[in-house]
């Protein structure tokens, strides 16, 4: 409940504003040529407080001891108390280089030693641009400047993280700065975060995220700090790297996003439920290419991802899916190929593909605690998902050798070397058999719904629901399961009464047999979701 407000006095109260404490004498240099408001010119007195001189600007109480709190007044002073504002005194008598009367702009101290304090001052007012950014550790006796030439601009704020003591940030006239070695050496950070003045800099203990605010009114969030949190020297030193991150979520059931407003309020855009994975690259990659592989625990690879090539730190986000099964093909695209089950929570290998290089590490995905369904329910919803996935691939597969004996059939007929008699039943036998494994009439809405569209609804209900299945949908894969097996029956009986006669006629005239795909021919194949449909759909099924 406690609480500081400055005029050219500190007050403190400790009931959050129902009462106050005057606790300090005039900390300001109360120099009466700054307080003539009057005479400052204008139509009017201003009486907004902008123009006030002789004011506390910034106050900061220590986190290690209450009874350590700073305050620094816009006219040059840098007062301290050890005891709670019983006495004070001006440090800023001890602060060498910082022209005379600058403000204080911010004063951030230290959570981790009592006596550590960092204070930035801004003397543009008087047509000096330099930052002045200096730390002490000596509760304001001694300081040291730890502004380089690398800060663009007067400084507005200074702030240590919370996590690591050498992680620092400076907010200037001209963007955020990072040092990751004390304020020994500074880059601007650019990342989305423009060249406008950052007045605020907070950090978000819970989340580790930074947030900034801009002299442009608008707010900033970087997301997570673990990676530059645990940037080493030993890291910068090699030529790629993972990175730490904060914990990685699978099955959050979080829905996710928002309707735009029509009212043209402004929505920030939340942070992503993907997996994120960052990595330092010491160089810009300018030739080959560079990507991430992930793979199960078992040595599977899972996935394939584009990487960045970017000196510095990079991101790439994993949605944390398989591939979209290959759906079956037919007329119109199919949205069960454009969904995916989710990985199980686990800990999975990443390599970094860079050129010749490949670099290691681990990703350890774990089920979001807010997740609303039990571990039984979500190993259910697993299970079924990959039993459907694999049906889904099944009929695929299926449907693929049909499509292929029918037409190498076909050209087989166009050079005589199969009669129009034998090749036409086979090709009829089998066309019959597909009209029922997948719809066949051109349009987006005909109402045709065969094995293919009833399995691939099914896929999706299953997929993108985090919990169990209903018990209906359960009941519902038995009966699609045997009519896979009847169509399986059918399609075998026609290869071995009607393909037979067809390979017949071949090797009698001395050409080679059409032959089946083998399922291991299939699975090679690139019939990616993408092939599967046209472009119409774009499901956000979250």
């Amino acid at each position: 409940g406690t609480i500081y407000v400055g005029s050219q006095y500190l007050y403190k109260s400790v009931n959050k504003g129902d009462s106050w404490q005057k606790i300090s004498p005039d900390l300001s240099t109360n120099d009466p040529e700054k307080q003539k408001q009057e005479e400052s010119g204008g139509l009017s007195v201003d009486n907004s407080s902008a123009e006030n001189h002789c004011t506390i600007f910034a106050i900061c109480e220590s986190p290690v001891d209450v009874n350590v709190v700073w305050a620094g007044t816009d006219d040059g002073n840098l007062q301290v108390t050890e005891n709670s504002g019983g006495s004070w005194t001006n440090a800023a008598k001890n602060v060498t280089g910082v022209p005379k009367n600058a403000w204080v702009s911010s004063i951030d101290a230290s959570k981790f030693e009592r006596n550590t304090a960092f204070v930035t001052f801004d003397n543009h007012a008087m047509g000096d641009h330099k930052a002045y950014i200096f730390k002490t550790t000596d509760l304001g006796k001694t300081w040291t400047s730890i502004a380089t030439s690398d800060i663009n601009g007067y400084a507005h704020k200074i702030k240590q993280d919370i996590i690591n003591p050498n992680l620092l940030f400076a907010g200037t006239a001209f963007g955020l700065y990072i040092s990751i070695d004390g304020g020994i050496s500074w880059v601007q950070y650019n990342a989305n975060v423009p060249n406008v003045e950052v007045r605020d800099i907070s950090i978000q203990p819970e989340t580790g995220d930074l947030l900034i605010a801009s002299h442009g009114r608008g707010i900033y969030v970087i997301d997570d700090l673990t990676p530059y949190r645990n940037v080493t020297q030993d890291i910068l030193n090699s030529e790629a790297a993972f990175l730490p991150t904060r914990q990685n979520y699978v099955y959050s059931g979080f829905l996710g996003g928002s309707f735009p407003d029509e009212a043209g309020f402004y929505v920030g855009q939340n942070a992503t439920e993907d997996a994120v994975i960052m990595y330092y690259l010491k160089d810009r990659v300018v030739t080959g290419d560079v990507r991430l592989e992930i793979y199960d625990t078992k040595g599977n690879l899972l996935n394939s991802l584009p990487g960045t090539k970017r000196k510095g730190i990079n991101k790439i986000t994993w949605d944390m899916r398989l591939k979209p099964p290959k759906v079956a093909k037919a007329v119109r695209p199919d949205q069960s190929g454009f969904s995916a089950p989710y990985v199980p929570e686990g800990v999975y290998t990443l390599k970094l593909i860079k050129g010749t290089q490949v670099i290691e590490g681990n990703l350890d995905l774990k089920v979001h605690p807010f997740c609303p369904h039990s571990s039984y329910d979500i190993a259910m919803q697993q299970e079924t998902s990959l039993r459907l996935y694999k049906m889904q691939e099944d009929l695929a597969f299926m449907v693929e050798n049909v499509g292929k004996v029918q037409s190498e059939t076909e050209k087989m007929m166009k050079e005589d070397k199969v009669s129009e008699k034998t090749g036409k039943a086979l090709i009829d036998k089998l066309e019959d058999l597909r009209k029922t494994l997948v719809a066949t009439k051109e349009g987006q809405i005909t109402g045709e719904e065969r094995l293919r569209e009833r399995l691939g609804w099914l896929y999706v209900t299953v997929v993108w629901y985090n919990g169990k299945p209903t018990d209906q949908q359960l009941d519902r894969i038995s009966g699609l399961q045997y009519e896979m097996d009847e169509a399986q029956k059918k399609v075998d009986d026609i290869y071995r009464n009607y393909l037979s006669k067809v390979n017949s006629e071949l090797k009698s005239g001395g050409a080679a047999e059409i032959q089946l795909m083998t399922r291991e021919a299939f699975d090679k194949k690139d019939v990616s979701s993408k092939q599967q449909g046209n472009g119409m759909f774009d499901f956000n099924w979250k």
